[in-house]
């Protein structure tokens, strides 16, 4: 008998050139029955508008200011609270105030932040949970009180994570940025410090200050989720009808840093990595202040948008970095520019020239072009309205007004500024905020390599020791 394989191979060939495939079906229509995609509609020429989220506000007994922020529809909502009965740099031990916020982040399962101001709270929660999440937030925040076993375990998971410090040249030199732009004994460098003593807290200490700082009179809470006011409203005071009465106290306003100029300007150190960095960190107006609109997008220029020219020439052009970024950290009563840019150890020298000369630009109206002021405004425009999307925003938003002394109504009036905002309102802000000579650089680089070589800035530069 002869073999069939011959006759199966063939078999398969056909039908994989499609000898024996059957016909299409005829189609249901003619294709010129079908209409074109519409054009895109044209790019509208109207003035960007912001409209915020309504906010309903009241005050219980205690003292407790709450807002309330009602979004039927979304699945996600936040709880955030902001304590203002003290803040970091008031006088009291920052070693305690450490160990305090690693404490509350354990008992409210939260994001916890402590500045100028106070501390702040936030959570995100889904939205027809939010009700339920504020009031075991307020609950635990009035009864909470630490022993010397969590204080203890606190101290010693804080202790350790300074003894396995990992890229030990990356901390040392975030330290030395910190310490050259507030001055050494800030309590913003104490905080960062990794050399920081806890051994020195005291867990009576620790409960003294949670119990000043979040006392009810000095509690904004914000709830952002499915419900109406009414119903918050009526969960609160039935959790806090026991607290007592007292008058809300407002916050008190956050006095700036002092920014001493930096001698030499620019310190390198050295890495085991084959990419160097720069970063620049300088202080800033407050967030609704006058020249702040301005002082946004003088930032954009520098590296918040990709069309930036340290971007664009070493990124784009140059292709010798992974790119530069610019971005801003509103504070209590200033705000900070961090500056970044990642490049090949051999261009570093380029690259800090390029950074400072782009400093001195910004402050010359006439190097400024119309069309790079228009983008760099309406990319902060886009982000002014990205910032009350999400739930989290919003509350982060309403806290942060509150605690700089302002309505919510202040977001507005802000965005409206920076519509306004021109080429001279640039060159302004930035011969008034950044500073050429005396913002304080970082440079880190290979090891090797930047030990002998010799960088230079404007305002002096050295290695450190």
């Amino acid at each position: 008998m002869k073999s069939s394989r011959p006759l199966v191979v063939a078999l398969v060939f056909l039908f994989g050139c499609g000898a024996r495939r059957l016909p299409l079906p005829p189609p249901t229509q003619p294709l010129s029955a079908h209409q074109p995609l519409p054009s895109a509609p044209p790019l509208s020429t109207e003035p960007l508008t912001l409209t915020l989220p309504r906010a309903e506000s009241f005050t219980l007994p205690c003292g407790i200011e709450v807002h309330v922020v009602t979004r039927p529809d979304a699945l996600v909502g936040g709880v955030a609270v902001l304590g203002a009965g003290g803040s970091l740099g008031d006088g009291s031990l920052v070693e305690d105030d450490v160990v305090l916020v690693d404490l509350l982040e354990r008992a409210l399962d939260a994001t916890i932040e402590i500045d100028g101001r106070g501390i702040f709270v936030h959570r995100s929660e889904l939205a027809m949970s939010t009700i339920t999440r504020a009031v075991r937030m307020v609950r635990a925040l009035h009864d909470a009180q630490f022993n010397e076993r969590e204080v203890t375990r606190v101290v010693r998971a804080r202790t350790e994570e300074r003894v396995v410090l990992r890229q030990p040249h990356i901390r040392a030199s975030y330290f030395e940025h910190l310490s050259r732009l507030y001055g050494p004994d800030d309590a913003r460098v104490i905080w960062n410090n990794p050399r920081r003593r806890l051994e020195v807290v005291e867990t009576s200490r620790v409960n003294a200050r949670l119990t000043r700082i979040m006392s009810p009179p000095h509690l904004t809470l914000v709830v952002v989720g499915a419900y109406e006011t009414s119903f918050v409203q009526a969960a609160l005071l039935s959790a806090t009808t026991s607290w007592g009465t007292a008058d809300h106290a407002v916050p008190r306003r956050a006095r700036a840093p002092i920014f001493p100029p930096a001698h030499p300007q620019a310190i390198g150190y050295g890495s085991t990595g084959q990419m160097g960095r720069i970063a620049l960190l300088e202080g800033g107006p407050a967030s609704f202040a006058p020249d702040h609109a301005a002082y946004r997008v003088a930032v954009r220029l520098l590296g918040g948008m990709y069309s930036s020219r340290p971007n664009a020439v070493f990124r784009e052009e140059r292709r010798e970095s992974y790119g530069a970024r610019a971005a801003i950290d509103e504070e209590g009563g200033y705000s900070t520019l961090w500056f970044s840019m990642s490049v090949r150890n051999d261009q570093l020298d380029d690259a800090l020239s390029a950074l400072t000369s782009e400093l001195s630009r910004l402050g010359h109206v006439e190097s400024l072009n119309d069309s790079e002021v228009d983008r760099a405004r309406t990319i902060e425009l886009a982000s002014e309205m990205h910032r009350f999307d999400s739930a989290e925003g919003i509350a982060r938003a309403i806290l942060h007004a509150r605690a700089e002394g302002q309505t919510w109504s202040a977001y507005a009036a802000r965005f409206e500024a920076i519509q306004r905002v021109t080429r001279d309102d640039v060159a302004i802000a930035a011969l008034t905020w950044i500073r050429p000579t005396d913002a304080p650089i970082i440079v880190i680089g290979e090891g090797t390599w930047i030990s002998t070589h010799s960088l230079s800035a404007p305002g002096g530069y050295e290695l450190a020791r």
